[in-house]
């Protein structure tokens, strides 16, 4: 999640409460199930692709999904193979190539690229409720 000018803070941030994680990681998987059920698979679910803003009300932040530019399209089945272009270190280990199952390539269908952002989300969570300890060594 992104530190920016403006925003909120980053929700990998250690000095975030894990309590305060909670709803801002529930915003997140709301608006990934908002996209999943409008037909929009996101492709690079990253804590960098995710904005916190601050509020007013009950809630001091709110976390918004951001960066569509590796995103997949019902339409974009129908002209061919599609890739999916998410960042390796948060990608479902099946798009990477890394499973026995799938020795020469990565899965390709829809429904394994929903899953993919499922899987993205698991470790982006994860890491947040880590205090941004990485789940792995980076490359």
């Amino acid at each position: 999640m992104v530190n920016k000018p403006g925003l909120g803070g980053s929700l990998l941030s250690g000095s975030r409460l894990l309590g305060s994680t909670n709803p801002l990681a529930l915003d997140v998987a709301v608006g990934l199930q908002a996209l999943h059920g409008s037909e929009i698979i996101l492709g690079d679910l990253k804590p960098d692709n995710i904005l916190l803003f601050d509020c007013d009300g009950e809630r001091p932040q709110v976390a918004k999904l951001a960066d569509f530019g590796a995103s997949i399209f019902d339409a974009d089945f129908e002209d061919g193979p599609v890739s999916y272009r998410g960042t390796a270190r948060y990608n479902a280990p099946e798009q990477e190539g890394r499973l026995l199952s799938q020795p020469g390539g990565t899965a390709q269908t829809k429904e394994a690229f929903l899953k993919a952002d499922i899987c993205s989300l698991g470790l982006v969570v994860w890491e947040a409720m880590n205090n941004g300890d990485e789940y792995c060594e980076p490359d």
